[in-house]
């Protein structure tokens, strides 16, 4: 059987958010405790290169729509993924604090421009039915990074050096851009296709009577902007977490290796989160699929507040954190679709990104004040388990405020009725 060309195109996204985010962002927390040792770096210095990273994400998200209709989103993603390398070898060259800072900017950039937007406007065109599935897949790469780049990534800082390691690293994601360009492709058309669906699914759907699709209300004013608290602490939750990952572990007294280990450990939950968040919100919809992600990241980030001494409880709340975190990227995509119209999608997905990166932004630098304040990380933990729970409630809010009051069903919900009900 064939394969669908948007399966290639989602591959070349998946390479896209593997080195823009996973290896940028995500897994970048592994190389912290190295350059906060050789540099002399205080947490709170330390935690600026998250701030500038996350503000120039900010400012290349903000562009990112712009710069995909001057250009394409083909060639933007491509460029984008330049700028990581560009950073990566910043990186290697720095020897101290403007240099990583300037490198860390250079990496917000390619951040902001190759993130899930372009990544869910390409997906969007070319699936018209396993919408989330493929955003899933694609989302995963972060997860992959986590749970491949740690261990490697210490073993060639440890055997050679920080500066040696960073520069692999660009001249990896170089050659993943030049790979981006050959499979990607800005929409079906260019390939002589219509996007994908799937056909026995929908033939099967035919047969069911009772398959309901509620007619929702829009969402009003007020709620329009409540939404917005969602993806801005699901930012900051997911962008000061994985940049301080490592140094909580190693403060608490494990070591390099063992750090390494629990970021590989929330990588894979991540990667295998990330495809289970798509395939279960594609069956019984997003309102349901969230509840059961947010509660792993609660319970994850209290665990987190206890690991000191405890490997097990090191490794079972740095699991959920990981699982949990599938709504950075595929959740906030879903959101977009189950909340605006159609035609909306687009600007939609691109202001949730934005409030995102502007959740990462303003409360990175908190970490490390606090950290250096109390002497630990445990507090940011707890702080960011709080957060998660806000964001349940503002999730619940708004999906119910969707449902029409004769259809109790949220946004998403497919029931799908026997064939003998009728």
């Amino acid at each position: 059987m064939k394969i669908h060309y948007g399966w290639v195109v989602c591959a070349g996204c998946f390479l896209l958010i593997f080195c823009c985010t996973g290896l940028s962002v995500t897994s970048f927390s592994v190389y912290m405790p190295y350059i906060v040792t050789q540099n002399n770096f205080t947490q709170a210095e330390a935690s600026l290169i998250t701030t500038l990273r996350s503000f120039f994400g900010l400012g290349a998200k903000l562009l990112t729509l712009w710069f995909i209709k001057k250009l394409d989103v083909r060639r933007s993603v491509t460029i984008a993924c330049l700028f990581s390398a560009a950073a990566f070898w910043l990186y290697s060259a720095a020897s101290g604090h403007i240099g990583y800072y300037l490198a860390a900017s250079v990496s917000g950039i390619a951040y902001g421009l190759g993130s899930m937007i372009p990544a869910s406007i390409i997906l969007n065109r070319w699936f018209k039915d396993k919408l989330a599935l493929s955003i899933g897949i694609c989302a995963a790469s972060t997860g992959i990074a986590s749970m491949v780049s740690p261990t490697l990534i210490t073993i060639m800082v440890e055997r050679f050096s920080l500066s040696a390691a960073f520069l692999i690293v660009s001249v990896f994601t170089l050659a993943v851009s030049f790979l981006i360009y050959a499979l990607v492709r800005n929409d079906p058309s260019d390939k002589g296709l219509t996007p994908y669906v799937n056909a026995a699914a929908r033939s099967e759907k035919t047969e069911r009577i009772d398959y309901v699709k509620p007619a929702f209300k829009e969402l009003s004013k007020w709620n329009n902007r409540i939404i917005n608290a969602a993806p801005m602490l699901i930012g900051a939750i997911a962008l000061t977490s994985t940049g301080v990952f490592s140094l909580h572990f190693v403060k608490s007294g494990f070591s390099s290796m063992t750090a390494a280990t629990a970021i590989s450990i929330y990588g894979l939950t991540m990667l295998l989160g990330k495809i289970i968040y798509g395939i279960i919100t594609d069956v019984i919809g997003s309102y349901y699929s969230n509840f059961l992600f947010i509660g792993f990241l609660v319970t994850g980030f209290l665990l987190c507040c206890f690991i000191e001494g405890s490997t097990i409880c090191l490794f079972v709340s740095i699991a959920l954190i990981g699982a949990g975190l599938s709504l950075s990227t595929v959740g906030i995509s879903v959101w977009a679709a189950d909340l605006a119209a159609p035609e909306k999608y687009d600007r939609t997905v691109r202001r949730f990104q934005v409030v995102y990166a502007l959740g990462g932004l303003l409360f990175a630098p908190c970490a490390g004040i606090l950290a250096d304040l109390y002497g630990s990380y445990s507090p940011v933990f707890a702080i960011l388990g709080l957060m998660a729970f806000v964001t349940f409630i503002v999730i619940r809010t708004v999906y119910r405020s969707k449902m029409t009051p004769k259809v109790r069903r949220p946004p998403g919900f497919l029931k799908l009725a026997r064939k003998d009900a009728r």
